[in-house]
């Protein structure tokens, strides 16, 4: 899929076309999403996926309309679409109040999601988010909120509901971790990886984890890697070179995939380590994907204590929590995470097993339930 692509299909099988169309196969939908960071292409595959299974007609957009909301909504009006759904909603302030304007005119309605949910009851975010469902420009927000589910929103609207922030169990699956070190540069090594994975940026917590393994005592714990997979930003790559040069006994420990990691190489990567870390700082708001792909395969994380992500880690006992700007605390996560991976794997799988409860909330499966259900209900409302 590339910028600028603009298609159209129709998803109905020859029996729905005999038994006659239900009102979701009349419905059809505008798909946007122009950005190509991260999970954004999979989830939006996930999300074509979720409306083939109802026989939904879309029209899926990838051309970046920053600055072109009105045109957006024309074109969903010239397609004779009911709804415009915003896969990512995230940093969209601006556009989107437009976008709702132009689109509310033309009896369009707006659905998303965010999965930088927190802004939905903090702050100033809070008060525009909450403004822009109450006038009925943006129709309703999907949160993949694990807190939220099974329960009503904090913000006491069924304008805002849970969507789990999903993963594909034909696709990231557990495999044996020996088979998945030797893909890695790792053959043969048996003792504790730390992972970090994805867009490798500071927000992803790499300068807390470089700067404690600085200060780790490799002769009283030897046995470690720390395995970086993912595109590095320049900010990070320079970081990383400075650190490296250095400290020559981290440069031997790290081992550094530095490229866009496609998703069906993801159980490789997550197979091969013990722990994902994600020691994100507190000021970064992020989204739970790569600790439930941790999870999804049986390995515990190191985290930062703060937000859903700490909470959900330290409640559910699925792996260690600490304080990221607290270089001590972080190193005494790290070493805790380390021996309890060395000597005590017993409550190591503990911990492995209830991170798998937590991923199962989030299956594509439930994903694509919930999706479904709304649109059936949404497509019963008269437009």
């Amino acid at each position: 899929m590339t910028n600028g692509q603009l298609w159209c299909s129709m998803f109905c099988n020859d029996s729905e076309r005999q038994a006659g169309q239900s009102n979701t196969a009349r419905i059809k939908i505008m798909l946007y999403e122009p950005g190509t960071s991260g999970h954004r292409p999979i989830y939006l595959r996930y999300i074509i996926e979720a409306f083939e299974a109802k026989s939904i007609q879309t029209i899926v957009i990838t051309e970046d309309f920053a600055k072109k909301p009105a045109s957006l909504a024309a074109l969903a009006a010239r397609h004779g679409c009911r709804l415009i759904f915003v896969c990512t909603l995230d940093g969209l302030y601006p556009w989107l109040l437009q976008l709702g304007f132009f689109a509310k005119i033309r009896r369009i309605e707006i659905v998303g999601i965010y999965y930088l949910f927190n802004n939905l009851s903090e702050g100033w975010k809070a008060v525009f988010w909450g403004f822009l469902l109450r006038v009925r420009l943006l129709a309703h927000v999907f949160a993949p909120d694990l807190l939220m589910e099974g329960r009503p929103s904090e913000s006491g609207t069924r304008q805002i509901s849970f969507l789990p922030d999903p993963w594909d169990a034909r696709v990231l699956r557990e495999i044996d971790i020996d088979l998945a070190r030797s893909h890695c540069n790792l053959s043969g090594f048996g003792g504790c990886v730390f992972l970090v994975f994805g867009e490798i940026s500071r927000r992803k917590g790499i300068v807390a984890l470089l700067d404690a393994m600085g200060k780790w005592d490799y002769s009283r714990r030897p046995d470690v890697r720390v395995l970086i997979a993912g595109r590095v930003t320049d900010e990070i790559d320079s970081y990383m070179a400075s650190v490296l040069k250095s400290s020559p006994r981290l440069r031997e420990v790290l081992v550094l995939v530095s490229r866009w990691i496609r998703e069906e190489d993801h159980s490789v990567y997550f197979s091969a380590a013990s722990y994902l870390c994600a020691l994100y700082p507190r000021g970064f708001k992020v989204s739970i994907s790569t600790v439930i792909r941790s999870f999804a395969v049986r390995r515990p994380v190191v985290v930062g204590a703060h937000g859903m992500i700490g909470g959900i880690v330290g409640s559910k006992h699925a792996g260690f929590v600490c304080n990221t700007g607290d270089e001590g605390e972080v190193l005494a996560a790290l070493e805790k995470a380390y021996d309890c991976y060395m000597l005590r794997k017993s409550q190591f799988w503990e911990m492995a097993l209830a991170g798998e409860e937590v991923a199962n909330l989030s299956e594509l499966k439930k994903f694509r339930s919930i999706l479904a259900s709304f649109i059936d209900d949404w497509g019963r409302v008269p437009s």
